[in-house]
């Protein structure tokens, strides 16, 4: 009825916002130096001068599984039961990620509540809604191809069919926008150590593996700013700016082993090869005389021509 068209325009007008603001985002900060930008500095200030709404209590009653998502709306645990691989769902339907990663702004869902300071409190506290954000974090975790190994350290790894999920992630830019979500709402309710492993797993797909292209721009520009500790975001800069240190020192010893053993491949290619007829004294000797009465020639020549090169040599044009 008119509930569902309404629902429909609503869901739609979501993913064609995220689409636009995600296109604007990568040719605003294509090839930037890093900088933060005013969204990322309010939410590492804590979000100063935010209005609040003490009777405002959605996001918790979702996280309760009392109430469905709006709209085209559906309860968290149904979500976390029926959608985890139903990829299709999770890439088309524009409305239950500012449910499930509720943060102190206004999202494209207009249907959707801002995350208030007495529900993060609440979430923080509560076991059961801390359960069922570990579960929406693996949910989407899965849909982009990871999965997590440790959640005390945050570590990650692929799955299995990483390969579909990565190539979607490289396709569908409007996930760029909703990655940066999820990690702001992580650091609302005392996820924040689940950030940097994070963005170390994908910076390393992105610049070491080169499985993840089109996310380096969103890893430099937006997501590592999601980082609240200044330290942490000073290293993961550094990391990006020299990738090598992303990968493990196994990884290391395996790429040094490659060089090292090319190197000596390159080295045996050029050592001359043994002359089948060697050469007998008396003729090395007249050959030696020659070569030397050859190169005393070639010498004096190279030197005559570098004079003359350099007579010509502008010094503005030598590269310090």
């Amino acid at each position: 009825g008119f509930a569902r068209a309404t629902g429909q325009i609503v869901g739609a007008r979501s993913g064609l916002m995220e689409r636009f603001v995600t296109l604007k985002r990568m040719r605003a900060s294509a090839h930037d130096p890093f900088r933060l930008n005013r969204d990322l500095v309010r939410y590492r200030k804590g979000y100063p001068g935010e209005s609040l709404n003490a009777k405002s209590s959605d996001n918790v009653k979702f996280y309760r599984n009392q109430i469905k998502s709006e709209p085209h709306g559906e309860f968290i645990e149904t979500m976390h039961k029926d959608w985890a691989t139903d990829y299709q769902e999770l890439e088309r339907n524009h409305s239950y990620i500012q449910w499930l990663f509720p943060i102190h702004e206004e999202g494209m869902n207009s249907c959707a509540r801002v995350l208030q300071r007495h529900e993060a409190e609440t979430m923080r506290k509560d076991p059961e809604i801390r359960e069922r954000i570990k579960r929406s974090y693996s949910m989407m975790l899965g849909f982009y191809g990871a999965k997590i190994v440790d959640w005390e350290t945050g570590e990650l790894t692929r799955t299995e069919n990483f390969a579909s999920r990565f190539e979607n992630l490289n396709k569908r830019w409007h996930n760029f926008l909703r990655i940066t979500r999820i990690l702001k709402f992580l650091g609302e309710v005392d996820f924040e150590h689940l950030k940097l492993p994070f963005l170390k797993f994908f910076a390393k797909e992105s610049l070491i593996h080169k499985s993840l292209p089109s996310i380096a721009d969103s890893l430099r520009n937006y997501w590592a700013g999601t980082l609240k500790d200044d330290a942490q975001l000073r290293l993961f800069i550094q990391l990006l700016d020299d990738p090598a240190r992303l990968q493990e020192p196994s990884e290391k010893k395996v790429s040094r082993r490659k060089s090292s053993s090319a190197g000596e491949k390159s080295k045996k290619e050029e050592e001359p090869k043994e002359e089948k007829n060697a050469p007998s004294a008396a003729e090395k000797e007249g050959t030696e005389e020659a070569s030397a009465s050859q190169e005393a020639e070639q010498s004096q020549a190279l030197t005559v021509a570098a004079e003359d090169e350099c007579d010509e040599l502008d010094p503005d044009s030598v590269p310090l």
